[in-house]
């Protein structure tokens, strides 16, 4: 358990690199401090939404059958092009 959740914490770090430099970039863009408020909830607020999602999208592949996953992945694609 304690090895997934590590490797959890090492990936979202290693993913969201070019997240922490949009976030400088704002942040010098916007450098009062309502400015600043709004471009920290903002940033909170989109982590936990892709959060929620994934979680969401977690517990329903829980549901489909193991052997449906693969053909369900091969869909994914094609629904974002279309």
């Amino acid at each position: 358990m304690l090895k997934d959740v590590l490797t959890a914490i090492f990936s979202y770090i290693g993913t969201t690199t070019d997240y922490f430099v949009v976030l400088l970039l704002l942040f010098g863009k916007y450098s009062t401090k309502q400015d600043t408020k709004l471009v920290v909830l903002g940033a909170y607020l989109g982590n936990g939404l892709l959060v929620l999602t994934s979680i969401i999208i977690a517990l329903v592949l829980q549901q489909v059958p193991e052997e449906w996953l693969l053909g369900l992945l091969g869909i994914i694609p094609i629904i974002i092009g279309v």
